[in-house]
């Protein structure tokens, strides 16, 4: 971590924000934990039904 921050100081937008410096700069990509993952899931249900084209009768 302190070697992260440090170059922080020298990173081309350096007055970003440190979680954005850690995503832009260093490209770390967190993974979304597991619980979340599913609440989202579950509430993306509807509007994907809902977007699916109508079945050929």
């Amino acid at each position: 971590m302190r070697d992260g921050l440090a170059g922080k100081e020298h990173a081309v937008f350096h007055r970003m924000g440190v979680r954005d410096y850690l995503l832009r700069e260093c490209g770390h990509q967190p993974n979304r934990p597991k619980r979340m993952q599913e609440l989202l899931d579950k509430a993306w249900e509807p509007v994907l039904e809902a977007l699916e084209p109508p079945s050929a009768a």
